[in-house]
């Protein structure tokens, strides 16, 4: 998406409108709900995979001048989803992005929903100052 580098399409706009996008709609709220407020899928059981794969779209599509959906992909209840967030806003705004997520935070306290921009915190980090975690050496018969 970002290598054709012609923004957001209008469906992934769509999707990122609804609210089922941003939090779980549950059983008889789904069946009242308006297509406005529901994504566009038949078995709920698909939401995590439409949404991480909605998610990933919008990330790849999205531009500088997306900053405001940006900042709250940073905040999504899908953790993977708020780090690549946090990414690529590293990618388009340096450490000035620091300052940009501190927003968000206030938010996310207010609501109790503090992991995501904990976890797009580290993922900024990481990303801005090219650090990358150590991994764990692998399980061999010695190790375990």
């Amino acid at each position: 998406m970002s290598k054709i580098g012609v923004g957001i399409p209008p469906f992934l706009e769509t999707i990122a409108n609804t609210t089922e996008f941003w939090s779980h709609v549950r059983g008889q709220h789904r069946r009242d709900g308006s297509k406005q407020m529901l994504l566009p899928i038949v078995n709920p059981q698909n939401r995590p995979l439409f949404i991480r794969l909605a998610g990933y779209g919008l990330l790849g599509a999205a531009k500088k001048e997306d900053q405001e959906l940006l900042l709250r992909l940073a905040t999504h209840e899908y953790g993977l989803i708020a780090r690549a967030a946090a990414k690529r806003l590293v990618c388009f705004f340096g450490l000035e992005v620091f300052k940009l997520l501190s927003s968000g935070i206030e938010e996310s306290i207010r609501s109790n929903k503090t992991d995501s921009i904990s976890e797009a915190l580290v993922a900024a980090e990481l990303e801005a100052y090219g650090i990358m975690p150590e991994l764990p050496a692998p399980l061999t018969r010695e190790t375990c």
